[in-house]
């Protein structure tokens, strides 16, 4: 049986998912583009668990309401991490932007 695993996530528009829900898909080391946006129970904490995701290098969290600048903190840890998307997360500021940017340099933020 071969087992083919995607590299690529999209669960944006799905209002179930937690941190939690995040915390589960953080196991799946070999994503490298993930979709959440508009997932708005997210917060700072279901970031926290993105430290395994060292192979992404998308990430949108659009309209995600409830992660702050705080949260830019756990995508540090991201090596490859090139583009995110951040429309509409009016509790993300040009402080945080900045702060990520200085972190790692070759990321393009939207916002």
């Amino acid at each position: 049986m071969n087992i083919i695993i995607s590299s690529l996530l999209d669960i944006s528009l799905c209002n179930k998912i937690t941190d939690n829900g995040l915390r589960y898909i953080s196991r799946l080391n070999n994503l490298t583009r993930l979709n959440f946006g508009s997932c708005r129970n997210i917060t700072n904490k279901g970031l926290s668990f993105f430290f395994r995701l060292k192979n992404l290098s998308y990430l949108k969290i659009s309209f995600c309401t409830k992660i702050t600048d705080d949260g830019f903190k756990y995508l540090t840890d991201l090596p490859n991490l090139k583009i995110l998307e951040a429309y509409f997360c009016k509790k993300i500021t040009k402080k945080g932007v900045e702060t990520l940017n200085r972190r790692l340099k070759n990321i393009r933020i939207y916002r």
